[in-house]
């Protein structure tokens, strides 16, 4: 499963995330004992890459995502 070429299970720097969707209209990072956590929100759509960039999480609610 992906969105727009973002794969589940993928592991995905910040850079990599912004190349492909653009700059967030927010974001969020913090570290746990598995590493890096981030969060990237695009208007009302969550995005969630923990373990140090791996993506396991999201939200959509618009339409404009595939």
């Amino acid at each position: 499963m992906d969105v727009n070429g973002v794969f589940i299970g993928g592991k995905y720097t910040k850079a990599q995330v912004t190349a492909k969707w653009g700059t967030p209209t927010k974001y969020w990072s913090g570290t746990s004992e598995f590493g890096l956590n981030e969060e990237y929100e695009y208007s009302n759509n969550l995005f969630r890459f923990s373990d140090n960039g791996i993506f396991n999480y999201f939200y959509v609610a618009t339409p404009n995502l595939d």
